[in-house]
């Protein structure tokens, strides 16, 4: 194994996190949580999008599963291929779209808490899945059957970080492409992916590899995505989607989804619960430290 410099991050294997008690209760913990706070979505219906897409995979047909140069989104997996399974189940999909969708949050929970404790330890990963499992907008994800997109894009990308660090590159792209397949907005990770090493000062950094396979990745799904050519070309000025250049500044259209990224409001300080909120965030993050 190549040496590792002073302050380099030192992974931690799986095996060993779940060896002591304590290690196995702090990355399955997260995941319990989200499920029992999810448990209300399980007797939700199909609302919104599911309709569209249950309809669409009653009529499947493998050419399906090729871009087409009218969609604005390619998402054959988690579209095509999840819904036409989906259905085969009969009357009771809904429930069982609910279950799944619960199970990969689930999953997501406890994959970030491993991914953050070999890293940090066992406290920075308890940490990091408690606050995911804990956030708002997950039961949303479970409640609403489409949400297997998100679902199966995190899941997917969390597998790809994994991967990368365990220095499984090939796999990690893999993972990384099916997750761009679910869902455009697991294009947010490749640049993670790509520098992790470099991040994590491993030696060796391998930028030049990384930038190589990832890029490629990006490269192909622009070429193949009608979506990506049709806002590259044309920016959908005029036209009807909910995926458009705004008419706003961009400076202010950068600052509020970098904003939303890390779940600040938009509406900043101003935002009538957040300062009393913040406070009780403070808390735990100073009493639950991870390890150094």
């Amino acid at each position: 194994m190549p040496a590792m410099r002073p302050g380099a991050r030192k992974s931690l294997g799986a095996g060993t996190l779940f060896k002591s008690p304590a290690g196995r209760v702090a990355l399955l913990a997260p995941a319990l949580v989200a499920l029992i706070l999810c448990v209300p979505c399980l007797r939700h219906p199909f609302v919104w999008d599911d309709f569209g897409f249950l309809e669409r995979a009653q009529t499947f047909q493998p050419s399906d599963l090729l871009p087409h140069p009218h969609d604005l989104f390619y998402r054959p997996i988690s579209r095509d291929l999840y819904f036409r399974a989906l259905i085969s189940l009969g009357p009771g999909s809904a429930l069982a779209a609910h279950a799944i969708n619960a199970a990969l949050l689930a999953l997501a929970a406890a994959s970030l808490a491993l991914f953050a404790a070999r890293l940090g330890g066992v406290k920075a990963g308890w940490l990091a899945g408690s606050l995911y499992a804990g956030m708002g907008a997950a039961p949303l994800l479970v409640g609403w059957a489409s949400g297997i997109q998100d679902l199966l894009a995190i899941v997917l990308s969390l597998a790809a970080l994994q991967l990368e660090l365990s220095r499984r590159s090939a796999a990690a792209v893999a993972c990384a492409a099916g997750a761009i397949l679910c869902k455009e907005t697991a294009l947010a990770f490749v640049p993670a992916l790509a520098l992790l090493h470099w991040i994590l000062d491993r030696k060796p950094h391998r930028v030049a590899g990384g930038l190589i396979r990832y890029g490629a990745l990006v490269l192909a799904w622009a070429a193949a995505h009608p979506g990506a050519r049709l806002l590259l070309s044309t920016g959908l000025a005029g036209g009807g989607g909910y995926l458009a250049e705004t008419a706003g500044s961009r400076a202010e259209v950068l600052a509020s989804s970098l904003a939303t990224a890390v779940n600040v409001p938009l509406t900043g300080l101003a935002t009538p619960w957040l300062t009393a909120v913040l406070p009780a965030l403070a808390i735990p993050m100073v009493l639950l430290r991870p390890d150094g």
